[in-house]
């Protein structure tokens, strides 16, 4: 296994050298102005296609929601309200771009499980959301700080999509790469316009990049077994060996004998922050040492909050992790 802790303090010196020459060249945009405190839901709507339709995986309910609103929901539940500014406008248009993908999709072929919505709060599913009341209570005292900080973000951006020949792209993100996004064609098995593996070399300055977890004999076994492991080694140490990996770490095939289990799956029976790990025996149980939070592809939000502390603007985040893209309304 390598030694990651060895090396963390060259790469954060390589990270701090590097990462502001990623921006792809362009205008930053103007800084974000003090606008209205209203509710963005109560901005009159133009038309149908101001609002989503969303199913609230928890309840069952469908709700009408304002775009602005659903959009500033999304911020609000999937970015930390802390990162900068660009950063959180990133995300708007990463959110946006996704729901009116969607709802072009569903418009097209309805999901008879999204109940007639354009999409689902699950953030497994598609992305999560949450309520001006859930939101007071995730932040306390600083709720009103960072609604509107949200609310000056999404309305900058309103509109703006990340598009691919016209279109938008299916504009996935995750908490914190592995120093490299992977591709979609690793995680998904299919290529997807723009969600190819780049560099984000500074998330190994995240402070959750590296996460461990270790498990029992009895558990690894028995987990394995549900993975369809049929004849596992006896020995715990027969049943550690080293994964096939993409480029850019993802574990794409674990191998004993004739049984395998792709690094997803592994992470999601195991219960792991995303599929880039190293697995050894210690003390009689097996540890997981993970790289990274979430599948990796696409925007890496640690990764957008870093590139905006440098100086770059929404736009050049948004193009360095979904190359070939365009960004603006379509």
């Amino acid at each position: 296994m390598r030694n990651l802790y060895g090396i963390l303090a060259a790469v954060m010196l390589v990270c701090m050298l590097c990462i502001p020459i990623l921006s792809i060249a362009g205008n930053n945009p103007p800084a974000v102005s003090d606008e209205s405190e209203a509710p963005l839901s109560t901005l009159p709507p133009a038309g149908k296609d101001d609002y989503f339709a969303v199913l609230n995986h928890e309840t069952g309910a469908v709700e009408s929601i304002p775009a602005l609103e659903y959009v500033w929901g999304v911020v609000a539940a999937e970015m930390p309200a802390s990162y900068e500014v660009e950063a959180l406008k990133a995300q708007a248009v990463a959110a946006y771009t996704i729901a009116v993908k969607n709802r072009q999709e569903q418009e097209n072929d309805p999901d008879p499980d999204l109940k007639g919505a354009d999409l689902t709060t699950d953030s497994g599913v598609h992305q999560g959301y949450i309520s001006r009341q859930s939101a007071k209570e995730k932040w306390g005292s600083q709720y009103d700080v960072y609604a509107k900080k949200i609310e000056a973000a999404v309305k900058a951006v309103a509109g703006e999509t990340v598009n691919y020949n016209g279109e938008p792209i299916t504009a996935a993100y995750c908490a914190v790469s592995s120093g490299k996004t992977e591709s979609a064609r690793v995680v998904w098995g299919g290529d997807l316009p723009c969600l190819t593996s780049v560099d984000s070399v500074c998330d190994l300055l995240a402070p959750d990049y590296l996460s461990e977890k270790a498990v029992d004999e009895k558990t690894f076994r028995e987990t394995m077994k549900k993975l369809g492991f049929s004849s596992l080694p006896d020995t715990l140490s027969g049943c550690i060996v080293t994964p096939s990996r993409s480029e850019a770490g993802t574990v794409t095939e674990y191998k004993i004998g004739d049984d395998s289990a792709t690094g997803q799956e592994l992470r999601e029976a195991f219960g792991l922050r995303s599929a880039n790990f190293d697995i050894a025996e210690a003390d009689g149980k097996v540890k997981f040492t993970v790289r990274g939070f979430g599948h990796g592809v696409g925007m890496s939000q640690f990764g957008a909050d870093y590139m905006a502390k440098q100086g770059s603007g929404y736009r050049e985040i948004l193009q360095w992790y979904y190359p070939g893209s365009s960004v603006g309304k379509q």
